[in-house]
């Protein structure tokens, strides 16, 4: 409309075909309309063909058919199925009555009557087998409780089946995940004794997400692609599944505006037809209980147009999505199924459809630091794209990124940046509208940069040139922690070739090994750590005499070198609040075992377990608020990065050095454990408005990250050799490689020149972006030339995921360290003279080691006080007071335990995978003290390794911690011994000592009570428990099984994972039993499996005589006894066969002890009685 008031109408968009969804119309839509009435209706109709298939493949017919519907919306096309069903037997009728009339012999006539008379007595036998609940409304419950609700949803009406005769057909709308199928529905129709069981969908098999309507957002739910998922693996296929993930990954760098998204996914189903992934779906449905044969039939999708011709919309069958936004967020559906992640597929805002009101960013800067900057800054909604200046050659590089929907792109920029009026940075930020500056490199701090672009009132995330001298003089820096008590080592400084004497003098006379240091930037080289004092004068000559630094080393301090563990800990500041990111350890020399020169870092990981939260608050308040208090009491202002590298000192942390900047290789690994907006945290920072509680990590998880180096770093080394295997490293989950020493061929580099923040300069860059060069070609360019970065629960799975990730990467002359997170390494104390005298240390025992582990180990004994029990307050935390009296027992006596975990550790080190260990150790004494009808009060743990690994440590307590919490009892003292010589190399054990308190009138078990006829219970088991590995392991050894392999029984967890389920715990609901006076005993199912943890308790003159087929032997037993060949006999002797605590009860008490142990969340299972033994008979038979 023009101000004239004159208007035109004109279009815009190309309309897309006219797609109704066929799948809604199905599932949810009023059946009393009259359309949708008639076309479910022939939906039913439709499937009678393939129905009388199925039956014929069967040898069956209609006559010995039961038709039936699963109670829902499946009722009119049920109907219509039934009328088909009529409408066939009266089209068979009239074809018999029409040959009958003309037949010409009597024979022929005989044969035809006898052919109708058979059909005249066939009925459609039509039934409500099934009846639901319809209280209960499964479809609306979160998925935690809604498979326990389908279990108690549905029933059946009994009488409707002949049993071993009939076989029943069951008409569903439809079957997405299959789960309530398996745990109701067919164990439910299975009880009336049908010989077949065939179920029947109205609509198609769902193989693809919705992103429209329903929330079916996550394709491993869905029962078709699990399906098809097992036959690739099956048949050898597995590398398409590699393949789709590879190229789904690339299909999310397309930008949505280029209007061609390809669904890869649909690759996942090609290989095999329909009927081969019904087949499928049915071998996975069918319980293992299940004694009818299953078939599952499923509309086909050119039937479901016949039925529904208006509603053309099929993607959930087809993956033929109306728009391209639709395939894209398929293809992100897939990466999140193969990354383990349970994130939403859809709900993010397009990256197009925010331009207008995002920002662009500049990152300075060209290391792996820098990108690892500019991949977090570009996920933020605020961000239009990220310029880096100068870059590398994985910015904005296929591939190089994540990718995610709705990051940001990230743009190379070649810029001069020189000191001291950066010139080129100022006309550009200005040029480009840029909201947001991130320098990484000291060097343009130092030279001033930020003073420069904020007098041009550009905003910059870096601190001005005289607080950023923090780093650039380590003079300086030292003065300044003299003057504001911040606690560092001792030192002197010394200045010129004139002070050569004085500063070798001073080796000569102190008291303690020294370190020499550079006073200026020297890009991380300018730190000697010297092996001896000759060493260390030379060091002093090259710097002061030789010049060897430069300028850097015209001052030079030497401190007194300190003995712990190092760490870094970087804060973010506006000058006032601090932020602390996750602290972190990195790598500095170049080799393993912190061998060879100092380098800039060769890893890093985070969290560092020796940072615990008593320890970080500390550092605050020791370190970082007097430091950022300080410089601003003193006029420069800090408002940027403080980086904080610390020696954990048994007299508290101690500062080694400041740094103005985010860390190197530090950024990399902290940075992926964020969950928050890093753009927002920045900005907020350079605004003055920092909330101290800004920064948000992930629970639970770690980051571990590995630099690929050239060879002969960090001396000479060559360049420009080709690097292979990027993608495929970017095809282990969690996995980041951020580019530092890379240069990439011109071709497919996206660079922009006078792109604006606007609309248009947003759609000019998405353009450019779109571009993707098949024959890119990425070469080193540097000393470090990657940072491998993967995520994990946990330092183990984040290591593994780094390793696997760095050895799929190869450029000619690489090296990197083996060695990274690996705690008991990377925590040593540094450079023991060979000269040293005989010390604890030297004899392989690291007593600050200990003391480390104890301080992390505390917070964690601290969360599971009691009533009437506390720690000593000493030192280590060895011991522990426990009033008896407050307690109200009124004669109360001690019941112990000792237990140890057994060879389930050497899965468990094999699995680098420890708190289910500690949680076991647990379960294993508190079990034993409740079996006594004691209430479980104190634990004490000890560790025991030939070298302490502080991650194993704290790992292990975690999970004792944990489980004490679930047994109701305190971690007392935990103790950890280093004992050199007695286990192999990586080998250790844990044992626990635990006290409960019972009445003096009433342990358990009581034998003189117990008679014929007492019923026994048991309560079933997480698994193996700990229990039986001595055999597991020497027949898996023999067979060649891989723990890390996925379990044969359960592709979704390795076959490691599965063995170390943690033990349950029993102690309250056996506990609350027993005050109760309802038991007479119980034997918790351990070492010597059923055949000896019953038999423990009972008398002489009686015998536990169990029936097997009282409760369901899990998969992982079921396995075992097979691959392995292991008798039932010898199963019985060995595990616990599903069964972790049996209880003696008399059959008078059965009913209320069963409902008290469901209070208690327990699924109790009657597995036999107690009768008369014979002499010579054994204490237990399982029949």
């Amino acid at each position: 409309i023009k101000r004239s008031g004159a208007w035109m109408l004109e279009r815009i968009l190309e309309p897309l075909p006219f797609k109704q969804c066929s799948f809604e119309r199905i599932y949810f839509s009023r059946g009393n309309d009259g359309r949708i009435y008639r076309e479910r209706e022939q939906l039913g109709r439709l499937l009678l063909k393939p129905l009388l298939r199925t039956l014929d493949k069967l040898g069956r017919s209609l006559q010995d058919t039961v038709l039936s519907f699963i109670p829902n919306t499946s009722e009119l096309a049920f109907l219509g199925l039934t009328k088909e069903a009529q409408d066939h037997l009266d089209r068979q009728k009239d074809l018999l009555c029409k040959e009958m009339a003309s037949c010409g012999d009597h024979a022929t006539m005989q044969a035809c009557a006898a052919k109708l008379q058979k059909i005249l007595n066939t009925k459609v036998r039509t039934e409500k087998v099934i009846h639901k609940d319809a209280k209960i409304r499964t479809f609306i419950q979160e998925d935690s409780s809604r498979e326990h609700l389908t279990m108690h949803a549905y029933d059946v009406h009994y009488g409707t089946i002949k049993r071993g005769e009939d076989c029943v057909v069951a008409f569903d709308d439809s079957i997405v995940r299959g789960n309530t199928l398996k745990n109701a529905i067919l164990r439910t129709i299975d009880k009336m004794g049908p010989t077949h069981i065939v179920v029947v969908s109205s609509c198609p098999q769902i193989r693809y997400p919705d992103v429209y309507g329903i929330d079916m957002a996550k394709l491993g739910d869905l029962a078709a692609f699990k399906a098809a998922i097992s036959l690739l693996r099956e048949r050898n296929m597995a590398h398409v599944i590699e393949e789709v993930y590879r190229d789904c990954k690339q299909e999310l760098k397309v930008p949505l505006k280029g209007g061609k998204i390809v669904n890869h996914v649909k690759r996942i189903y090609e290989p095999f037809t329909p009927e081969e992934i019904s087949a499928r779906i049915a071998q996975d449905v069918r319980p293992f209980d299940c004694n009818a044969h299953i078939e599952i039939i499923y509309q086909t999708v050119e039937d479901l147009h016949k039925a529904l011709p208006e509603h053309a919309g099929d993607w959930y069958f087809s993956g033929d999505y109306p728009t391209v936004g639709g395939a894209k967020v398929c293809c992100r559906a897939f990466a999140l199924w193969m990354e383990g992640s349970s994130q939403r597929c859809y709900g993010v805002n397009s990256a197009m459809s925010m331009a207008r009101f995002r920002k662009p960013v500049l990152v300075l800067g060209s290391g792996g630091r820098e990108h690892a900057l500019a991949t977090a800054l570009s996920k933020s909604l605020d961000v239009s794209c990220v310029y880096c200046a100068p870059g590398n050659g994985g910015i904005g590089a296929p591939g190089a990124s994540d990718g995610d929907l709705g990051t940001a792109p990230l743009v190379q920029k070649s810029l001069e940046i020189k000191a001291p009026l950066f010139e080129e940075v100022v006309n550009f930020c200005k040029q480009e509208n840029v909201h947001l500056v991130v320098v990484g490199p000291e060097r343009m701090l130092a030279d001033g940069l930020a003073d420069v672009l904020q007098s041009h009132d550009i905003p910059i995330f870096g601190p001005g040139k005289s607080a950023a001298e923090i780093e650039s003089s380590k003079v300086f820096a030292k003065a300044f922690m003299q003057r504001h008590s911040i606690p560092t080592a001792e030192h002197r400084s010394f200045e010129g070739k004139e002070s050569l004497q004085e500063a070798l003098d001073y080796i000569e006379s102190a008291p303690h090994d020294v370190v020499v240091k550079a006073s200026g930037l020297a890009a991380g080289k300018g730190v000697i750590v010297p092996q001896s004092r000759e060493e260390a004068k030379q060091a002093v000559r090259d710097f002061l005499e030789k010049r060897t630094m430069g300028s850097a080393g015209e001052q030079i301090v030497l401190e007194q070198r300190l003995q712990g563990y190092e760490c870094s800990v970087l804060a973010l500041t506006d000058g006032e609040r601090i932020a602390v990111l996750p602290p972190a350890q990195d790598h500095k020399r170049a080799f393993d075992g912190d061998e060879g020169p100092n380098t800039g870092g060769m890893g890093a990981f985070a969290p560092t377990p020796t940072v615990d939260d008593g320890l970080m608050h500390r550092i605050k308040q020791e370190v970082l608020r007097p430091a950022v208090d300080g410089l601003r009491a003193e006029g420069r202002k800090f408002v940027g990065c403080l980086f904080a590298g610390l020696m954990i000192t048994a007299d508290g942390p101690m500062v080694i050095e400041f740094n103005c900047r985010f860390g190197d290789p530090e950024t990399q690994a902290v940075l992926p454990l964020l969950d928050c907006d890093l753009y927002e945290v920045l900005a907020s920072c350079v605004q003055g408005q920092l909330s101290e509680d800004a920064v948000k990590v992930m629970p639970n998880t770690s980051s571990v990250s590995v630099v690929m180096a050239s060879s002969g770093y960090p001396g000479s080394y060559d360049s420009g050799h080709v690097i292979s295997g990027l993608e495929r490293a970017r095809c282990v989950p969690g996995v980041c490689v951020y580019h530092a020493g890379t240069t990439a061929t011109a071709s497919s580099m996206p660079t922009t020149n006078g792109l604006n923040g606007t609309m248009p300069g947003m759609n000019r860059l998405t353009r450019r972006n779109s571009f993707r060069e098949k024959s890119q070609t990425i070469v080193s360019s540097g000393g470090r030339v990657l940072a491998v970065t993967a995520v994990g629960k946990g330092l183990p799975e984040a290591r593994e995921r780094a390793y696997v990730a760095v050895r799929s990467i190869h450029f000619s002359g690489s090296f990197y360290r083996r060695d990274i997170a690996n705690m008991s390494q990377a925590s040593e104390v540094m450079g023991r003279s060979a000269s040293s005298p005989a010390t604890y240390l030297s004899a392989g025992v690291d007593l600050s080691m200990e003391q480390a582990i104890s301080t992390s180990i505390r917070p964690l004994m601290q969360k599971t006080l009691r009533e009437g029990c506390e720690e000593d307050g000493g030192p280590h935390g060895l011991a522990g007071l426990c009033s008896i009296s407050m307690l109200n027992y009124k004669e109360p006596t001690l019941v112990s335990s000792t237990n140890a975990v057994g060879t389930k550790l050497k899965i468990a080190m094999v699995m680098e995978c420890f708190d289910t260990v500690g949680a076991d150790l647990v379960a294993l004494c508190a079990n034993d003290i409740a079996a006594r009808g004691a209430e479980p009060q104190l634990l004490m743990a000890n560790f025991s390794a030939p070298k302490l690994d502080a991650h194993q440590v704290v790992s292990v307590n975690q999970g004792i911690a944990e489980a004490c919490t679930e047994a109701g009892c305190m971690l007392l003292g935990s103790k950890t011994a280093e004992m050199p010589g007695i286990f192999t190399a990586s080998g250790f054990d844990v044992t626990g000592f635990a006290v409960g308190v019972a009445e003096r009138s009433s342990p358990l078990p009581h034998r003189d009570r117990m008679c014929s006829g007492d019923v026994i219970i048991g309560l079933p088991s997480s698994g193996l428990h700990s229990n039986g590995f001595s055999l597991l392991r020497s027949s898996a050894e023999a067979a060649g099984v891989k723990y890390r392999a996925a379990a044969p029984f359960d592709p979704t967890r390795t076959l490691g994972e599965v063995l170390l389920t943690p033990s349950r715990i029993y102690s309250k609901p056996v506990v609350a039993l027993a005050r109760a006076g309802k038991l007479k005993g119980a034997a918790p199912i351990a070492s010597g499996g059923l055949k000896q943890g019953i038999p423990r308790i009972l008398p002489q003159e009686l015998k536990a005589h169990l029936k097997a087929e009282k409760w369901e032997l899990p998969a992982v037993f079921r396995w075992i006894a097979w691959k392995f060949g292991i008798p039932c006999h010898e199963m019985v002797a060995t595990f616990n066969c599903g069964i972790g605590m049996t209880l003696v009860v008399a059959a008078d008490d059965v009913p209320s002890v069963l409902k008290s142990l469901r209070e208690h969340h327990e699924e109790p299972v009657v597995i036999g009685q107690l009768s008369p033994r014979s002499e010579g008979d054994d204490h237990l038979f399982v029949e």
